[in-house]
């Protein structure tokens, strides 16, 4: 079954059965993350600062841009919109982005220029979320990386006993700043695998951002691939804005789907893996249900 997991799915009680029932020898794998991570780790006003905090190796303390948390609680009145304006440009300046804290590709995702643009926007997140993130504008190059668990895969790869990380994707044709949703534009027509010239070109920065989409997944102790994005600021330092703990896996081959790719599948293409045998990779990782017991 292709699905999410969460706290609230009518089969979060079913993927743990009880040991008595399972036939003597079965061995049940599911392919994803707890299902109990799913909820606090698709949530951004969470995970960024506990990521950051909890990290004893410090890589991911300046790891995330600045942002301001916007409950609707406190900014429902004209004189709370005007105390979160106020924040707004004191801490994090203008433009800024106002995103919802959950969701999905670039939906609700937004660059706002002006008070004027603030307030619209404002308006139109809290009618389905409670709680805005605004954040700091991040100007330069956006790349996503997809981040693998320890386990055994094909070749180059081999054995890892840690987490691990594929090529990195570089973003492009950013409309009003952000990139497009995938169901609006195909990643192949935005996206791309780095070339080794352009990696060499700042080896520094991209081995630095590897390092920490790494311990990201390490700290939250992913059991799958994860994607976690990110973009320069205008130091030309990456930030990690966006971890996406389900991210889209999906491959070409339908008719009429050649060129709807995934940026996984992308990426591991530049490694020489075609899309089954990602897949494959993917499967041979899975989680036995029985080591969840404890």
């Amino acid at each position: 079954m292709n699905t999410v997991l969460h706290r609230n799915h009518p089969l979060f009680k079913l993927y743990k059965p009880e040991p008595s029932k399972l036939s003597e020898g079965s061995i049940i794998k599911f392919v994803g993350q707890l299902p109990e991570h799913a909820d606090d780790y698709d949530d951004k006003v969470a995970v960024n600062p506990w990521l950051a905090k909890t990290d004893d190796t410090q890589i991911l303390r300046d790891g995330f841009p600045k942002s301001i948390v916007l409950p609707s609680g406190t900014t429902g009145t004209e004189e709370g919109i005007q105390e979160a304006v106020k924040g707004i440009q004191a801490k994090l300046g203008l433009p800024c982005v106002l995103k919802p804290p959950r969701g999905r590709g670039s939906m609700g995702v937004k660059v706002v220029h002006t008070v004027e643009q603030i307030r619209d926007h404002m308006a139109n997140l809290y009618k389905d979320c409670p709680v805005i993130l605004a954040e700091e504008f991040l100007n330069g190059e956006e790349i996503t990386i997809a981040v693998m668990p320890p386990g055994e895969y094909d070749q180059p790869v081999g054995t890892q006993s840690c987490h691990w990380t594929l090529p990195i994707v570089i973003r492009s044709q950013h409309i009003n700043d952000v990139t497009p949703y995938s169901g609006v534009q195909v990643v192949a027509l935005n996206s791309a695998a780095i070339t080794p010239e352009r990696y060499l070109e700042d080896k520094e920065e991209y081995e630095k951002v590897e390092r920490r989409v790494k311990r990201a997944g390490e700290i939250m102790g992913t059991k799958a691939v994860v994607r976690i994005d990110c973009r320069r600021d205008s130091q030309g330092e990456f930030k990690l804005f966006d971890v996406n703990m389900k991210p889209n896996a999906s491959g070409p081959g339908r008719p009429g789907r050649d060129n709807w790719t995934s940026l996984v599948a992308m990426s591991a293409e530049a490694i020489g893996w075609d899309y089954p045998t990602l897949l494959v990779n993917q499967v041979r990782i899975a989680t036995p249900l029985q080591s969840l017991e404890k």
